[in-house]
């Protein structure tokens, strides 16, 4: 399943989860209500708590970061484009620090944080890319990137929507912006190298 087939199936699945939520909030039946329904602790605000929809996202982005960084340091060793290598160095230096912050932000919210990166898809586009070098790498890496990055802008905007965890709220404000700028470059890169004459 390509990481962007996944993102949509989730999305889906927590609108579901959200919108049987808020039914059952509405017809008042404690029998659906969800076990993550904002706390009343008067001691606390409920926008300190974590819902479902921030632990799944803290849990997904910190999967996908993992995998961008491990994917970017495979292109510096791999990409013959100047740059196709200097996106992968900020992919490093941007989703290291990021990756840092979730890791305290899925402590926060008790994500269950994956030590490595589990996910099946992201495991397939590595195996794909270890085969290529050169130009074709580049291609690949390029065309992964900009998909991996639709993915991250739909979980960053639904997090900002549907999540309820003001800290982990406030990181997809503030992340976002730099996923879109780091989309718009692999665009960008993917079309240059597509136009780019074949080498003799």
């Amino acid at each position: 399943m390509r990481p962007d087939r996944f993102a949509r199936q989730l999305l889906l699945s927590l609108v579901l989860f959200t919108c049987a939520v808020a039914s059952a909030q509405q017809t008042g039946n404690p029998a659906v209500a969800s076990p993550d329904s904002p706390k009343t602790d008067p001691a606390r605000a409920a926008a300190e708590y974590p819902n479902t929809v921030d632990q799944v996202f803290t849990r997904q982005a910190a999967i996908g970061g993992d995998a961008e960084v491990a994917l970017a340091k495979l292109a510096q060793e791999r990409a013959q484009s100047a740059d196709v290598k200097r996106f992968a160095q900020m992919m490093t230096a941007d989703h290291g620090k990021a990756n840092d912050r979730l890791a305290s932000l899925g402590k926060a919210n008790r994500a269950n944080l994956p030590k490595a990166s589990a996910d099946p898809d992201q495991q397939s586009v590595r195996a794909q890319l270890e085969k290529l070098r050169g130009p074709a790498f580049d291609v690949a890496y390029m065309a992964a990137q900009i998909g991996d990055h639709q993915t991250t802008v739909q979980l960053l905007e639904y997090e900002i929507g549907a999540g309820q965890d003001l800290r982990v709220k406030a990181y997809a404000q503030e992340t976002l912006p730099t996923v879109m700028r780091h989309l718009e470059m692999a665009q960008d890169i993917h079309q240059k190298l597509a136009e780019a004459p074949p080498a003799r």
